[in-house]
């Protein structure tokens, strides 16, 4: 917990041009949940309404969610330009930068 707030802090008053974080590796359940299961033959999807009503373009995003999650609020925090995308999204490349 003192390492998470320290990052957040760190990142606050750091320069846009210093990246403390290079990347936001995710390991959860559907609490930080990016769409996967856009991409997986699978009747449970959540690329249709409710869903992404409340996120940046008010559509739906493939995420169990109506809006932002946590990590898409630490990456913020942390000034990424990106929300994280889902691990088999085509546009992941899995590079940093």
């Amino acid at each position: 917990m003192l390492l998470l707030r320290y990052l957040l802090q760190s990142a606050w008053y750091a320069q846009d041009s210093s990246a403390l974080v290079l990347a936001i590796i995710t390991f959860g359940d559907s609490s930080v949940d990016v769409g996967n299961n856009d991409y997986l033959p699978t009747l449970s999807k959540a690329n249709y309404p409710p869903y992404g009503k409340k996120f940046i373009n008010h559509k739906p995003t493939g995420r169990f969610c109506n809006g932002k999650l946590t990590t898409d609020i630490s990456a913020e925090t942390l000034r990424f330009k990106n929300y994280a995308l889902a691990y088999l999204s085509p546009g992941a490349s899995g590079r940093i930068f």
